[in-house]
Formats: C-alpha cells, sequence, structure tokens
C-alpha cells in the first residue's frame, strides 16, 4: 500500500470557492495518469487496485454567507461525512461504471 498526500496544509478545504477545487484536481490528474501508465506499462494494472478518496466530502449545496470568511463565503461548501467521492482503477474494477 502507498498512502500519497497532496501539497501541504488542505488545499483542498474550501470553504470560500468551491471552484478553486478545479486547480487541485488539474495538478492531481497528471500524477494519477502517470501511475496508471506506469501499472498498465508493467502488466500491473488488473491486479493493483488504484484508489482515490478522502475522508470527507462537501455539502450538496453552496454556502453563500454565514460564519466563514467573516460573513464572505461565496460559492463554498460546508464539509459532508455522509457522501463524499471516491474514484478506483485497475485491480478487475469495471470501468465507467457509476
Amino acid at each position: 500500500m502507498v498512502q500519497v498526500y497532496y501539497a501541504k496544509g488542505d488545499p483542498w478545504d474550501h470553504h470560500g470557492d468551491i471552484f478553486n477545487h478545479r486547480v487541485n484536481a488539474r495538478h492531481s490528474d497528471q500524477g494519477f495518469a502517470a501511475v496508471i501508465k506506469d501499472l498498465k506499462s508493467r502488466g500491473l494494472f488488473d491486479e493493483t487496485l488504484v484508489v482515490c478518496g478522502t475522508e470527507f466530502g462537501r455539502t450538496p449545496a453552496l454556502e453563500t454567507g454565514g460564519g466563514m470568511a467573516g460573513g464572505r463565503v461565496t460559492n463554498g461548501r460546508d464539509h459532508n461525512p455522509f457522501g463524499f467521492s471516491v474514484w478506483l482503477a485497475g485491480g478487475g474494477v469495471k470501468g465507467g461504471m457509476t
């Protein structure tokens, strides 16, 4: 097992602007693609499960004010321990499933 952390601090913790996740996703995408490509080139992709996930998700509704940033929250989302995204690749997982 290999566990990877993304950057210093909490760059994914955006209460102020959820759209900042696009930048983090763009930066992460190249690394994930490289791992998958490497596993495939070595013939290990089908027997290695790649898991990407977090310890919590985000609420489905936008925060538009309130306690965060002195009431100046725009397009933020609060923490949601009941729903979050995880993706899997390799390890015999059928692609394209949701």
